[in-house]
């Protein structure tokens, strides 16, 4: 009776732990253990499903450690009491293979249009951006059409950086020279695994210009509406990287602090003489101090273990207005293609599979 009474005691905790712990998770997206989303055609969406399952799993993380805790206290060994040996309970045992299975089948019907959007359902037309991708041990290489739209011509311009225009729909077609690579841009909830010998294809929207506010030294994700009426640095800042021991007080780290590695802190610094400012769609020398923001990039990495150098598996993505893109896609052009990289899509798309650069 005693020990009946301590785990009535416990109830009221376990479930609060199981009511509280799923929200914490639902809110976990504005506490930062998510980076911000800026996929506006289906990043919301993806979000969405990932904080309800993630609240489904929680919740029966709850209920079944707490029957756990319940069982070990219950049955616990005890003077006087004899061990009883059960050979199974029918309708316990269905119980706890239904229920899953109905919740499986419940999240598969759910997240169906969701699927379809984001796998089957590619943007089409002439506003879509196409880019090429091609994953090597250990680089991102990327492709652009050029001015005439059409792979495989003499104007397709090679980086191995990823550029693309704000509000467009892109579609990148991903191939690989060697291992299975993964193409992983956190701030678009794209994740896609590319395989030897195939072609697969992932697209996205970006929503929102990724800068850096000079004044707070800290990300920010503009609307195109937004970056235009404000001042943003588009030359004359460098991106620094430094290890601080208090983000607050920005004090450096000191060597001889002991194991202590400090944190990161990121800032942008003045470079040259003088800065280039975006405003209101226009581009102009200025004074370092006159930018508000200055164009930031994020992370292209690599989400499959593809080698010992895999460390090494990472590129950049800059979303910029359309114009900005036309003018570096024509820079491209009139540089010159990169013959190291124009060998590798010669070898495997131009040459092997010239159809591919036809959809």
């Amino acid at each position: 009776m005693h020990c009946l009474s301590r785990i009535r005691s416990g109830l009221p905790l376990l479930v609060t732990l199981a009511v509280a712990l799923p929200w914490g998770a639902a809110e976990a997206a504005e506490w930062g253990w998510l980076p911000p989303n800026i996929n506006s055609a289906y990043g919301d969406e993806v979000d969405d499903l990932y904080l309800v399952i993630m609240y489904l799993v929680l919740v029966m993380f709850a209920l079944t450690e707490g029957a756990l805790l319940v069982s070990c206290l219950l049955f616990r060994r005890r003077e006087g009491h004899r061990a009883r040996y059960s050979h199974g309970n029918l309708r316990a045992e269905l119980f706890w293979s239904v229920v899953p299975a109905i919740i499986l089948v419940w999240l598969a019907l759910v997240q169906t249009d969701t699927w379809a959007k984001v796998r089957e359902r590619f943007p089409t037309g002439p506003e879509v951006y196409r880019v090429q991708a091609l994953a090597e041990q250990f680089s991102w290489n990327f492709r652009y059409p050029g001015t005439d739209g059409q792979f495989g011509t003499a104007d397709d311009a090679y980086d191995g950086t990823l550029v693309v225009p704000v509000r467009t729909p892109v579609v990148i077609t991903l191939a690989s020279k060697d291992v299975i690579h993964s193409l992983f841009l956190p701030h678009l909830r794209v994740k896609q695994d590319t395989v030897p010998g195939l072609r697969i294809k992932v697209w996205f929207e970006a929503g929102r210009v990724p800068c850096w506010d000079l004044t707070r030294q800290e990300l920010a994700l503009l609307d195109p509406e937004d970056m235009d009426a404000a001042r943003v640095a588009v030359e004359g800042f460098a991106f620094q990287e430094t290890r601080v021991v208090d983000l607050e007080s920005r004090e450096p780290w000191d060597e001889g602090k002991g194991l202590w590695k400090g944190l990161k802190a990121f800032a942008y610094a003045p470079a040259g003489a003088a800065a280039r400012i975006r405003h209101r769609g226009a581009t102009a020398d200025g004074a370092h101090g006159e930018a508000q923001y200055a164009l930031h990039s994020l992370d292209v990495a690599c989400a499959e273990l593809c080698g010992l150098g895999h460390f090494r598996m990472k590129s950049r993505l800059f979303i910029w207005p359309r114009d900005m893109v036309d003018a570096w896609m024509a820079a491209k052009a009139a540089q010159g293609a990169d013959r190291q990289l124009a060998k590798k899509w010669r070898r495997i798309y131009d040459e092997g599979h010239p159809h591919w650069n036809q959809d």
